[in-house]
């Protein structure tokens, strides 16, 4: 991987960025891991689309928290788009990455994974109201409103990536243009620059903290609060019906939570014996995992969206056998 490494360095021009990849050989390898990361794209894109068609389609599902899954499955789907091509392109022949193409990655894969912690936290809350506040609970979070609160929290999070991009795109790149990653990280090109980088690192903490460590705390606290609501007696139906879906909910943000865990406990030194593959899996896992079985999750634990989802398949059967009975008829 070296002498590949050092050869390939050889080629470099000051825009572009060498992205060493482990799996390229040997080639049963690389085919295996470009076929598995296919199918995992293919299922994050194909489910969250479908789940996104049925909550669009059905207007019994235009409510704040079937809303909400929308939104999160557009994120998970600008998520898969902003590493999953890349990486398996790297994987199957070209490795090299252009400046503003590793800019660009950067920016779109914070900005999915940060779009996703802040609507889970808006959805944990829409399940407290739920829970806590049944007879207010169309007042005070309807679908506009989960709606505008989604766009408040994007523009937050465009804002924080924004921040990052403004600190890197000065930083003199004088280091080996190499990246030993599976996509483009704000660390990771800091690490390439040469000068004081207390800056950016400081800025990077901070909104590392308010992007996902306050969010982390905020879902802890609503789940706090809907076990302390059921401990009250006499629990309305439609409180039982919410705290049905605080379970897949909980499963949602258990997947999204600990796949950024491993992606992050991969940089950790005790870790830094484990063979480089394993430690790139780590590192994509929350870009991969979560976006495909997030759908799969919903579609399975909810009986709305199970439902939704059979009456326009069954409608679809029905009419196409209407058709062509209708042409033999004819």
């Amino acid at each position: 991987m070296a002498t590949n490494a050092s050869s390939d360095l050889s080629l470099f021009t000051p825009d572009l960025i060498l992205m060493v990849t482990p799996f390229r050989e040997p080639p049963s390898i690389k085919f295996a891991v470009f076929f598995f990361t296919l199918a995992m794209f293919t299922a994050a894109i194909v489910g969250n689309c479908l789940l996104s068609l049925v909550i669009l389609r059905d207007h019994q599902l235009h409510k704040a928290m079937y809303v909400l899954m929308a939104a999160l499955s557009l994120t998970d789907i600008m998520s898969v788009l902003s590493i999953l091509p890349r990486f398996m392109q790297n994987v199957a022949s070209f490795n090299y990455i252009s400046l503003r193409e590793c800019m660009a990655q950067m920016f779109f894969l914070h900005l999915a994974i940060r779009m996703q912690s802040f609507t889970l936290t808006i959805m944990s809350v829409d399940r407290y109201l739920a829970i806590g506040y049944p007879l207010s609970y169309h007042s005070l979070m309807s679908s506009r409103k989960a709606i505008g609160t989604f766009v408040v929290a994007t523009a937050a999070a465009v804002a924080t990536c924004l921040g990052n991009v403004g600190f890197v795109v000065p930083l003199n790149l004088c280091k080996p243009p190499v990246i030993v990653a599976p996509y483009c990280d704000y660390l990771v090109v800091l690490f390439l620059s040469c000068g004081d980088l207390s800056g950016p690192r400081a800025y990077i903490q901070a909104a590392l903290a308010i992007t996902m460590v306050l969010p982390a705390c905020a879902i802890v606290l609503t789940y706090a609060l809907i076990l302390y609501e059921c401990r009250k007696p006499g629990l309305r139906s439609g409180q039982r019906k919410a705290l049905k879906t605080c379970g897949t909910h909980f499963l949602v943000v258990s997947v999204f939570f600990a796949a950024i865990f491993f992606s992050f406990a991969s940089g950790f030194s005790f870790l830094e014996s484990l063979p480089r593959p394993l430690r790139y899996a780590l590192q994509t896992a929350q870009y991969v995992f979560p976006p495909a079985l997030n759908p799969v999750i919903y579609g399975l634990r909810t009986a709305e969206i199970r439902r939704s989802f059979s009456r326009r398949f069954r409608g679809k059967v029905v009419d196409g056998k209407a058709e062509r009975l209708g042409g033999v008829v004819h």
